[in-house]
């Protein structure tokens, strides 16, 4: 079997492991997240890899003892009605590469799947990452809660784990470096025609959850001028919102999340629930939009009379991969005769928490139509074959450079990226 058909192979049985309806939904710290991590770990011995798994859910697959080790690694839980890949090709990838140089290298090397990535549930993306980082602040999990009221923490706990003792394991001196490969989730690949894109920087994101007042009434016997509707309010700030990520430079700024109450036909909107999500690649940039958003909610609340809360879920600037990590996946480039194109990320990713402890690198597989977040997503396992040759040779760089061994087969030639 092909590292191509044995992608394809995997995909498919985890694409199975998730709730019903269209595409793959994994919710962050469910049991479909737990069921996945199994499946993988279970593929993992396979190739002699033994699991642990922190007390965050982050599972941990290790395929060469001893520290410092070279860690690959992603994500398997998913947005409501997400695609396959997202995450998935990173793990699945990661696993590739290290079966195929752990035997090779001095240093240990280990595959890492990380638990609650995506912030679709609880509206803070790399849970999992800033708990196994030491990132996340104590008791972040006990206020962050999903559509229907619960605490993450709740929710972990429901799965079995314990959050609130996972230890800060992931940094160096004992992470050498990390890598994860991941789809692009856009089309700059796909346009230039290139098969892999080297990251250089991570767009920050701050998240915003807006809570806006009204008075439930019967909508056919309240007159239209004496309302106090909190749905219209919050059509003010959806538009607002939109034309704020407009008039950026390279930021966006977008309204995902709605929840009106009481959702009846028949009442007059007595509240709603949104959740701004301001992303930029340069930190000013980023907190001058956050600061527009929440000037344009308060005018706008205030000229409707509306009641309005602003509470901060989430603020992360944008993050510089590392030098080091991100030459040798140039140069590996290089060495697989591979045109390459740099470029930065709008899209958050555990690389972009990791690379605040150790040194970390991130490699692009195009999206083929630039979709993701949804059933329509697509990637090319001949792509994500390519992007586990380049990775396996990385490692091998990185090995050899963490140990200062100098290897005249090893070249340093890149193609024009």
């Amino acid at each position: 079997m092909t590292v191509a058909e044995r992608l394809d192979t995997r995909l498919a049985a985890l694409a199975e492991i998730s709730a019903g309806g269209p595409g793959v939904t994994r919710p962050s710290f469910g049991a479909l997240e737990r069921d996945a991590h199994a499946q993988v770990a279970a593929w993992a011995a396979q190739d002699g890899a033994r699991a642990e798994t922190d007390p965050a859910g982050n599972t941990v697959l290790i395929y060469g003892e001893g520290e410092p080790y070279l860690l690959v690694g992603s994500h398997l839980d998913s947005v409501p009605e997400g695609g396959r890949y997202d995450g998935t090709v990173g793990v699945l990838a990661g696993m590739e590469a290290a079966a195929s140089v752990a035997s090779e290298l001095e240093l240990g090397m280990r595959v890492v799947i990380f638990s609650a990535e995506e912030g679709a549930r609880f509206g803070r993306p790399c849970l999992g990452s800033e708990l196994a980082t030491g990132a996340a602040p104590d008791g972040l999990l006990d206020g962050l809660r999903d559509g229907e009221g619960r605490s993450a923490a709740d929710v972990a706990h429901e799965s079995g784990l314990r959050p609130e003792a996972c230890p800060p394991w992931l940094r160096a001196p004992e992470v050498a470096a990390y890598l994860e490969v991941h789809i692009e989730q856009g089309r700059v690949l796909e346009r230039e025609r290139v098969r892999l894109g080297v990251v250089d920087v991570i767009a920050g994101a701050a998240r915003l959850e807006v809570e806006l007042g009204g008075r439930p009434e019967h909508s056919g016997t309240t007159p239209m001028d004496d309302r106090l509707d909190a749905l219209t309010a919050a059509a003010e700030v959806v538009l607002e919102v939109e034309r704020i990520g407009r008039e950026a430079r390279h930021g966006v700024a977008t309204v995902g999340r709605l929840d009106v109450h009481p959702n009846s036909v028949t009442t007059v909107p007595g509240g709603v629930r949104l959740v701004v999500d301001v992303r930029d690649v340069d930190a000013g940039r980023q907190d001058e939009a956050a600061a527009a958003v929440r000037a344009a909610i308060t005018r706008i609340a205030g000229a409707r009379g509306t009641p309005v809360e602003i509470r901060e879920l989430a603020s992360r600037a944008p993050v510089m991969l590392s030098a080091w990590p991100r030459l040798a996946l140039a140069q590996a480039c290089g060495e697989e005769r591979l045109p390459f194109r740099v470029l930065p990320s709008g899209a958050g990713h555990d690389a972009a928490v990791v690379a605040h402890t150790a040194p970390s690198a991130l490699l692009f597989v195009p999206t083929p139509n630039g979709r993701s977040h949804t059933p329509d997503e697509a990637c090319r396992t001949e792509d994500v074959a390519v992007a586990c040759a380049v990775v396996a040779r990385a490692l091998r760089r990185l090995d050899r450079d963490a140990r200062g061994v100098a290897d005249p087969d090893l070249t340093t030639t890149t193609p024009e990226g």
